[in-house]
């Protein structure tokens, strides 16, 4: 995996590390925009299992073909695909609070151990601001590092569903966001809507990758003790070195 300093410019996210050959870009809506959206087929959905209490292992299995990288693939369709991601935060909301984020997006097998990652909640967000380090920032920073991770849609899938025990991701991607984006980003209750430069970020990647890569963004909030090696591997970036620049993860090695 490797890490690429990158910043929100304008309306676009670009890698600011110079040994990139060329910006990795996505569209995002500005930072301060208060327009309300446009009807939008690209918008994350809510993935809704046949039975509700099915745990993603009846519903998606190991893809483990030789030349293809291993994954959680669902069963009756083999582009559709499965992604844990998860958030910690050790002194959560405190000035000195370490957070990290996890991403797991294959299996352990016989020839090959889960596939987890890590990394630390950054001090500066994508817009170069400092930002309080909370449990909720690290939950929606690993989706956005998970939607980063690969082109998903170059190894085929075509419906990325990200399994999160966090009910402030889930229901927020799918169910508050848009109410905040037409409320100026504010809550119902007229507060400023928190970690809103991830957010936009998160909207503008999810409109981006349906538009230009026609991957459909999925989420299903599941219960933490099925999230436990997301769990483990944000709760080991929390003791990692400290990290300043909102970065890129893209894994590299396949």
């Amino acid at each position: 995996m490797s890490m690429e300093s990158v910043r929100l410019v304008g309306n676009k996210l670009v890698t600011v590390n110079p040994y990139i050959p060329r910006p990795v870009r996505y569209k995002v809506l500005p930072v301060n925009s208060v327009s309300p959206p446009q009807p939008e087929a690209w918008v994350a959905r809510r993935f809704v299992p046949p039975i509700a209490s099915q745990h993603p292992a009846e519903l998606f299995g190991v893809r483990a073909y030789p030349g293809t990288p291993i994954r959680y693939v669902r069963w009756t369709n083999l582009n559709e695909y499965l992604v844990y991601t998860d958030g910690a935060c050790s002194r959560n909301g405190q000035s000195d609070a370490t957070a990290g984020c996890g991403i797991v997006v294959a299996p352990a097998t016989v020839a090959a151990p889960v596939q987890a990652y890590s990394f630390r909640l950054e001090r500066r967000g994508p817009t170069g601001v400092v930002k309080e380090r909370t449990s909720n920032r690290a939950e929606l920073r690993a989706v956005i590092g998970a939607l980063m991770f690969r082109d998903w849609a170059g190894e085929g899938c075509t419906r990325l569903v990200i399994a999160t025990d966090s009910t402030y991701v889930a229901s927020g991607a799918v169910d508050w966001v848009s109410n905040w984006r037409r409320g100026g980003w504010r809550t119902s209750s007229e507060e400023r809507v928190k970690n809103r430069d991830l957010w936009t970020l998160l909207v503008g990647m999810v409109e981006c990758l349906g538009k230009k890569k026609g991957l459909q963004v999925c989420f299903r909030r599941i219960p933490r003790e099925w999230n436990g090696e997301a769990d483990q591997a944000a709760k080991g970036a929390t003791r990692g070195a400290t990290v300043e620049e909102f970065c890129v993860t893209r894994d590299f090695s396949g």
